[in-house]
């Protein structure tokens, strides 16, 4: 029977200062190891959301640098199987508001979220083939998270998994993406969701 890890601790990050700068709020998504010996390391970490009028955003990196070294700190109740400590992944979101300031994600606000997005799209623009990938025949893919304003535009975009190589083009096509718009409780309203791209040498 497996029983997986519990934390301990968890600290909020101390955010930089850009973190207020950005002017919206944000979530980081961190992918840890825990060793069966309870050392953390992290594998990946992803976010915050950067805006389509500037995906390469270099404030995003040091909000990203913050979140890592916290959860690097985190300590946890072994995971065990049939009893014993075993190495286990585990992911944890860190969020921030407007101010650079920590909240837990469930306070980030009331924004739909539609998970696949590719079944609302009105405009899905192919993404480019990396010279890169396509140089050393890399195939792949990759998810891109997307914010979507009321008229159905993208207004923010993050690749959240998948090769690093196609990152920056599944980022790039989500911004020109559009999508039939949402409403909640009869109001027009912003929207999250995933959009997948698959890139085929």
């Amino acid at each position: 029977m497996f029983v997986p890890p519990t934390a301990i601790s968890n600290p909020n990050p101390v955010y930089p200062s850009v973190a207020s700068e950005l002017g919206y709020s944000g979530s980081i998504i961190v992918q840890l190891n825990v060793d069966k010996k309870g050392k953390v390391s992290v594998v990946r970490a992803f976010g915050p959301i950067a805006r389509c009028s500037n995906l390469n955003d270099k404030r995003l990196e040091a909000i990203r640098k913050a979140v890592v070294e916290s959860a690097k700190s985190s300590v946890f109740i072994l995971a065990t199987e049939n009893g014993k400590p075993v190495d286990t992944g585990i992911q944890l979101t860190y969020s921030f508001d407007e101010r650079g300031k920590p909240v837990r994600p469930e306070e980030m606000g009331k924004i739909r979220d539609y998970g696949a997005l590719q079944g609302r799209a009105k405009l899905l623009p192919p993404p480019y083939f990396p010279p890169e990938a396509r140089a050393n025949r890399i195939s792949g893919g990759v998810k891109v998270s997307v914010l979507v304003d009321t008229d159905g535009k993208v207004i923010a975009a993050e690749a959240v998994s998948g090769q690093p190589v196609f990152a920056e083009s599944g980022a790039d096509a989500a911004c020109r993406a559009r999508f039939e718009p949402a409403n909640l409780n009869g109001a027009p309203t912003n929207f999250t969701g995933i959009i997948t791209y698959r890139f085929v040498i």
